[in-house]
């Protein structure tokens, strides 16, 4: 009863470490608006890839934070040959709108595949 106690113990406070850390970093690093920011974007090009009847995937999302309120965003993707640079237009305004609005980046640029589609 004891031991079964005491590994009880030793569990409840691992946890309340781990808890209390990943909360004191997450606040000290700032990490939430940089989340928020690129699960929004991916959200929208994945809407925008299931309207288009051409076959597109999304390759990958780079993001770079200037400052503390300017972030760029680089979207690659892909058509069905592989091709880097393949001829579409995606509409990325809302998401935009909605970092701006839920985020502290007030400066937000997005460029995909080289071409800047906001602002």
């Amino acid at each position: 009863m004891n031991k079964g106690q005491s590994s009880f113990e030793v569990i409840m406070v691992t946890l309340i470490v781990i808890v209390t850390a990943t909360f004191i970093l997450g606040t000290f690093f700032d990490l939430g608006d940089q989340t928020f920011a690129l699960a929004s974007i991916k959200a929208n090009v994945m809407e925008e890839l299931d309207k288009n009847e051409s076959f597109y995937v999304l390759k990958k999302i780079y993001y770079e934070q200037a400052n503390t309120n300017t972030i760029e965003f680089d979207i690659i993707v892909v058509d069905d040959t592989i091709q880097q640079n393949p001829a579409y237009y995606f509409d990325l305004n809302s998401s935009a709108q909605r970092i701006i609005n839920y985020t502290k980046f007030k400066n937000l640029t997005i460029k995909m595949s080289g071409n800047q589609v906001y602002p």
